[in-house]
């Protein structure tokens, strides 16, 4: 109950949060699924309690603990992990006055609540981070006490079922492909975990564990867009775009030009007909559409979808850049147009030198120019 109760909160408190960065002027780029996963390593050591620990001394109920997991960022509010853990664990016999160990091997399905997200917000670039750790999981054990007598077999129980909860402390590394970090949890179990029921100890507790100290290393895969976090939407520094802005203008103007030319015959004037010129902006070695754009592709649409005949032609200015990234861009561009504004497929038209453009003076159709930054 404890873990539902907390994972509620804390998608509520991400709504929260994605509702500040909205008023902000700020949104996040879409993700997918095969998106924000890693997989790491991490290892240190357990301290083990409960039962006749009590009379045992401190050093001799410290253990090894070591393990992977695999998890995904479902949110900037917090992920879900599976962890594989083996650790060596402590028991005390009081008639020989002893501790003995035995092996658990653990699988637990955890959720990690970005804490620093939460309740400061979230930055690209915030490089440590502190979550909570809550987690239910199940375990396998096996070993002997620690004495020498073969009617003293050790594990009346033998799997288990427990709860977790801890913190971690996280570090992003350059480029936010590796991740430094270390976490204190604690694991609660029925007081049978020590295996020995049956040597009748006395003064069981309710409840026995283990707390676990360790550190680990993670290795965060590459997201569709290439990134390894989530990302916001980017501004348009409208400075890159303004050779752009004086090709359409010079577009402009010769069509103006060609109005004005008293050789031209106009048979027919429509008022309803409209030319489109606009920009589809892309972030550098991108083929993203970013949210921001959303804007453009409307415009485009309902330019588009007014008369059967209109056309869309997807263009740029300088034939001399990435032809094979302006190709990419140009489907995405198209991609987007068709199956999210309803444009039909035939009305456009992809051509990467403007120069090939024959100009249309068609006054029975929409037509709209597409450029894509380089």
């Amino acid at each position: 109950m404890l873990f539902l109760a907390c994972l509620g909160y804390t998608h509520a408190k991400a709504q929260e949060i994605h509702s500040v960065e909205l008023n902000d002027g700020k949104h996040l780029n879409d993700t997918k699924f095969s998106d924000n996963w890693y997989f790491g390593v991490n290892g240190g050591g357990l301290f083990s309690w409960g039962n006749a620990l009590t009379k045992a001394d401190f050093l001799d109920r410290l253990g090894a603990t070591g393990g992977i997991q695999v998890g995904k960022k479902v949110s900037t509010a917090g992920e879900v992990r599976l962890q594989a853990l083996y650790g060596y664990n402590k028991g005390y016999y009081i008639p020989l006055k002893k501790t003995y160990g035995f092996n658990e091997i653990s699988l637990s399905l955890d959720w990690l609540p970005n804490l620093t997200n939460i309740f400061y917000g979230y930055k690209e670039d915030r490089r440590c981070t502190f979550s909570g750790v809550l987690g239910i999981g199940g375990s396998d054990i096996w070993g002997r006490p620690y004495t020498n007598r073969s009617e003293y077999p050790l594990l009346t129980y033998k799997y288990f079922l427990f709860g977790k909860i801890g913190l971690r402390l996280d570090y992003a590394l350059k480029n936010d492909k590796y991740h430094l970090n270390a976490e204190l949890t604690n694991s609660f179990y029925p007081s049978t975990f020590d295996g020995a029921d049956h040597l009748k100890t006395p003064k069981r507790t309710v409840m026995a564990g283990h707390a676990n100290l360790m550190i680990g290393f993670t290795y965060h895969f590459k997201n569709h867009d290439g990134s390894r976090n989530f990302t916001y939407s980017k501004g348009l520094d409208q400075s890159k775009y303004d050779e752009i802005n004086d090709e359409i203008n010079s577009l402009k103007a010769k069509i103006e030009d060609k109005k004005k030319n008293p050789n031209i015959q106009i048979n027919k004037v429509n008022v309803d007909v409209k030319t489109l010129y606009t920009t589809v902006a892309f972030p550098a070695k991108n083929n993203t559409i970013e949210f921001s754009q959303k804007p453009t592709m409307y415009n485009i649409s309902k330019n588009a979808n007014v008369h059967d005949n209109d056309i869309v032609y997807i263009s740029r200015k300088k034939t001399t850049g990435n032809l094979e990234l302006f190709k990419s861009r140009a489907e995405a561009v198209k991609k987007e147009l068709v199956d999210n504004w309803n444009v039909t497929e035939s009305k456009i038209v992809i051509e990467d030198n403007a120069d090939n453009i024959e100009k249309d003076n068609s006054n029975s159709k929409n037509i709209s120019y597409v450029f894509i930054n380089d």
